[in-house]
């Protein structure tokens, strides 16, 4: 892939490169505006990986550059954007260290962010002192029909959210129903009022990492209730359910579609 030295083209790194990290690339495959692209990951197979799942998606001629390295000392000294998709567990690491090496203008970092609040600490006062920008990757509130459900039941009382299922990701997973009930909501603080977790530590399927299984239920200072259950059985399913005083609304998420019922059926 040949590399184009244009300071005008916006530059994008992605770190790790992975099931999440090569999907990022994947999607910025798609892009409409003229931009190069990094990748960085110590592992060949994910650089690979990465590889592979690119030449997969049409040829788009937006992209000027595409890039794949096993280290950050391969890549240019200034960065518009940095997608951080590693584990969470090294995450720190490679933002301190990729801090130390090029200019990084904007972060967009995969959920769960970090696993201390020391981290949190740390790398929130290294951005605001270099003036850097930084999103975590909560992707459902961009939906369109998250955005018609917004307008549809901002407003309404007793609205409650339902997330249940099985090998959902309680844990991991967790983070993006809190962030779409805050965003449908409009309410950004919020509060366990439940906690009935299961008395078992469950394997994540990530090697070095845990899961949980039980129910939580949070609420906000409107009383509208986000109510989180997985029963840690069988085949991974997970169903969402909003319901308002006048109505039942069933979300299938990969489709994308609305099913709404009258509260009386």
């Amino acid at each position: 892939f040949p590399m184009i030295d244009n300071k005008s083209i916006p530059h994008i790194a992605i770190i790790g490169a992975g099931e999440l990290g090569s999907r990022h690339l994947q999607g910025l495959a798609r892009t409409k505006l003229k931009i190069k692209i990094s990748i960085v990951d110590p592992s060949s197979n994910s650089l690979h990986l990465a590889k592979k799942r690119y030449l997969k998606m049409p040829a788009n001629r937006n992209i000027r550059s595409v890039g794949f390295f096993e280290s950050i000392y391969g890549i240019d000294s200034d960065i518009d954007i940095v997608i951080i998709a590693t584990n969470a567990d090294v995450r720190r690491k490679v933002i301190d260290n990729l801090l130390n090496h090029v200019h990084v203008h904007n972060f967009i970092l995969e959920k769960v962010v970090f696993q201390s609040l020391e981290d949190f600490q740390i790398i929130i006062k290294r951005f605001n002192k270099n003036g850097i920008n930084a999103w975590v990757n909560c992707g459902r509130r961009l939906w369109p029909i998250f955005h018609e459900l917004k307008v549809e039941i901002l407003g309404k009382s007793n609205i409650t959210m339902i997330v249940s299922g099985n090998n959902w990701g309680l844990a991991c997973n967790m983070i993006h129903m809190l962030d779409i009930f805050s965003f449908l909501t409009g309410e950004k603080e919020i509060s366990i009022c439940e906690c009935d977790l299961n008395k078992k530590i469950y394997q994540s399927i990530k090697d070095g990492f845990i899961e949980l299984g039980g129910k939580i239920v949070v609420e906000n200072k409107r009383g509208n209730k986000l109510i989180l259950s997985d029963g840690k059985k069988g085949t991974a399913s997970i169903k969402m359910r909003i319901e308002t005083d006048s109505e039942k609304i069933e979300l299938d998420q990969i489709n994308e579609k609305v099913i709404r019922f009258n509260k009386s059926t």
